[in-house]
């Protein structure tokens, strides 16, 4: 008699039958455990909905459906829905044909992403209807291309699909000389396409940048024909030429135009058929922007302009009593001084308005110092007239202080508002109100400066001249400078300015022994000229 079971004993038993169907349904099958290993291998992982991803890829960019073109190697992702409902993966075989279990083998060699996937809606919709395809690419395939010509490294190269020219063909990779503008693509079917690496890399156009297909010969040939670009580009030079080459085009790839660039003064040398050159005048920007874009021919030379003096800036220094000491830009052109004179903030109640001095450097040879002290004592009858004037102008051009009266100006200022260069030096001294007095006086020294006063009024205040003064050839210096006249032509003298009363000159006894036998001599032969006449 069979033992009956307790209620607890078939809970149990339940229970455990149901982990067992439960783990058994849950275990992976022999076909789901070879697709994992397959998708190892490809490099890619499944997605929650089946959908395979490529992992990584040395891809350029994102895929273009439009452009991609489909095989040997290529991996589809395939997913219908609506009365039919699929996904499926499929390889693009050698022969350039995938075959799906609905509509057979479909031939998709050299034909783009999304003509594929109208192809295969089309050959789905003749078996059922109420269907939409869904096409990806599960991941791209690797093909090779050959390299040959003036390449460092000859032979073929693994490409990826969606690979441009420029993604295994860089400029380090070619040898001097090579050609960078007329790289030639040679496809299977006997067409070409011609390529411009330096579009790519110095533009970032990549209009002349080829896709790769299987068996791509890639054919570097040596430059030859050049253009020139000079003046003022920011890359200057030769510049290789291409049989479409305009001049926006080269004038781009020389950088086009600098900040000091004249764009309205461009000369264009350009080499006609007739082997003669005709030089011809253009607006850069005409150029750049495609309203005068003319075809370049090998040889033409474009020259561009620039703006003379653009942005040169120099300096003055400017020290004494101002509210802002230093140094002020100058223009290339020159800045005049009350521009100078008001970016510093003014004169200071304390600056002498009547004595700014200005230093400038001579443009010309150094003077000799032992020779200007030697003219400067020579008296007027060691030269002739003509010759004392002339050392005058020539001392007076190599100096180099120049005294600026700026209470006079600042009531006209255009009439001497000094015109400032690069290197000036502008001293506003401090209002110094004396004078002073040296030379044939009484008591030389400084004296106090008072408003009216005139050269003998100072002389007299030193005590008046002495004995051995040269009367009517007083001299004054102006204050700062080393600018000397005589003080009957000098106007009011100003405060720090200096006098000097000089000595009159002492003749020996010889030498008016000499006068007076001379003067004798003249008379004797006044008389014995006299008396022969009778």
């Amino acid at each position: 008699m069979p033992r009956r079971l307790a209620p607890g004993a078939l809970l149990v038993a339940f229970s455990f039958m149901a982990c067992a169907a439960s783990a058994a349904e849950d275990t992976p099958g022999l076909d789901e455990l070879v697709q994992q290993a397959v998708a190892r291998q490809l490099g890619v992982h499944a997605t929650a909905d089946d959908t395979y991803v490529p992992m990584s890829q040395a891809l350029s960019g994102p895929i273009d459906p439009a452009t991609y073109r489909l095989g040997p190697g290529d991996q589809l992702y395939v997913r219908w829905t609506g009365r039919l409902s699929r996904s499926d993966r499929v390889d693009v075989g050698p022969a350039g044909d995938v075959f799906l279990t609905e509509i057979g083998t479909l031939d998709v060699a050299d034909m783009t992403l999304a003509a594929a996937r109208l192809a295969i809606l089309e050959r789905l919709q003749r078996v059922t209807r109420d269907v939409r395809v869904e096409v990806q690419l599960a991941r791209p395939r690797r093909f090779h291309v050959y390299r040959s010509g003036s390449v460092a490294e000859a032979g073929p190269v693994e490409a990826l699909g969606g690979s441009r020219l420029s993604d295994i063909l860089r400029p380090e990779g070619l040898l001097p000389g090579a050609s960078h503008r007329n790289v030639r693509v040679l496809r299977r079917d006997g067409t070409q396409e011609l390529a411009d690496l330096e579009r790519v890399f110095r533009l970032g156009d990549h209009s002349r940048d080829p896709w790769l297909r299987d068996g791509d010969e890639i054919v570097v040939p040596w430059a030859i024909e050049r253009v020139r670009v000079a003046g003022a580009v920011p890359e200057p030079g030769l510049i290789e030429h291409r049989f479409d080459d305009s001049l926006g085009t080269v004038l781009r790839l020389a950088g086009g135009m600098r900040a000091e660039t004249a764009p309205e003064a461009a000369q264009w040398i350009h080499w006609t058929s007739a082997a003669a050159p005709e030089t011809l005048t253009f607006d850069l920007r005409d150029a750049l922007e495609g309203r005068f874009d003319r075809v370049l021919a090998h040889g033409d030379a474009v020259f561009v302009r620039a703006r003379p003096g653009y942005r040169e800036t120099g300096e003055v220094l400017v020290e004494g009593d101002v509210a802002r000491p230093g140094g002020y830009p100058v223009s290339s052109s020159g800045t005049h001084l009350s521009e100078i004179l008001a970016a510093a903030g003014g004169l200071l109640p304390s600056a002498d308005s009547t004595g700014i001095l200005l230093r400038r450097h001579a443009t010309g040879p150094a003077p000799d110092e032992a020779e200007l002290e030697r003219r400067s004592q020579a008296v007027q009858r060691e030269l002739t007239l003509s010759e004392f004037e002339v050392k005058r102008a020539q001392w007076a051009s190599r100096n180099e202080i120049v005294r600026v009266d700026w209470s006079r100006d600042a009531r006209s200022p255009r009439t001497a508002d000094a015109l400032l260069r690069d290197g000036d030096v502008v001293t506003i001294p401090r209002l110094v109100r004396s004078l002073r007095v040296e030379g044939q006086v009484t008591r030389p020294g400084l004296v106090m400066y008072a408003p009216g006063l005139s050269v003998s009024d100072y002389i007299r205040q030193a005590g008046g001249t002495t004995a051995l003064a040269w009367h009517g050839h007083a001299q004054v210096t102006r204050s700062g400078s080393s600018h000397t006249v005589l003080a009957r032509s000098a106007g009011e003298p100003h405060p720090g300015d200096f006098i000097w009363v000089p000595m009159r000159p002492q003749e020996s006894q010889w030498s008016r022994i000499g006068a007076v036998l001379g003067g004798l001599a003249q008379i004797a032969t006044i008389v014995i000229a006299i008396r022969s006449v009778r």
